[in-house]
């Protein structure tokens, strides 16, 4: 399945029937969910692929990336969230997840008000710390820091990691807003 690409409606067919036929294998539901993702009305038939292979296969946190993804395209973001979490509990390596956490935390508390908001904000500030700790080059980690700090107020810190964004990468968007 190509990512981007809308899937018609017999391809889909062959997908769920090869998830069927090897329920037992996550890679046929990530590939069924992958197909159902492009289509906005069987995105929770896409959940619900992705969801079936997360439970085939737990340590590959390149499915709950895309389970995570998904709910956060779709403005689940606590449900986002709780993916990485759950993946970070199994992988607690991946400075990717830790990026993704970041960003589900920060909108599920930009959305929020009174304490709910500066918990959410403490999380993706905690998540971003963890990510670029992970990886240092994590460019975008950096950014996303910075701009967070710079928001509650911590202007040294922001600068400090608005400056490493920039070092790695020339320039960045996000460190001039």
């Amino acid at each position: 399945v190509e990512s981007g690409k809308p899937v018609d409606d017999e391809s889909i067919a062959v997908l769920q029937r090869y998830a069927r036929q090897n329920a037992d294998e996550w890679v046929g539901h990530v590939n069924l969910g992958r197909g159902l993702q492009m289509n906005k009305e069987r995105v929770e038939e896409a959940f619900s692929a992705f969801s079936t292979a997360y439970s085939l296969a737990p340590h590959l946190s390149s499915i709950a990336g895309m389970l995570g993804s998904l709910a956060h395209l779709h403005g689940r973001k606590k449900e986002a969230a709780e993916v990485y979490r759950t993946a970070l509990a199994v992988t607690p390596r991946d400075a990717s997840m830790y990026f993704q956490l970041g960003l589900a935390t920060q909108e599920e508390a930009d959305d929020a008000d009174g304490l709910s908001a500066i918990q959410g904000e403490d999380a993706s500030i905690s998540a971003w710390k963890a990510a670029v700790a992970l990886d240092g080059e994590l460019t975008e980690a950096y950014s996303h820091l910075a701009n967070r700090l710079a928001s509650k107020g911590d202007r040294k810190q922001a600068i400090k990691h608005g400056q490493t964004a920039v070092a790695l990468n020339g320039t960045d968007s996000l460190t001039h807003e």
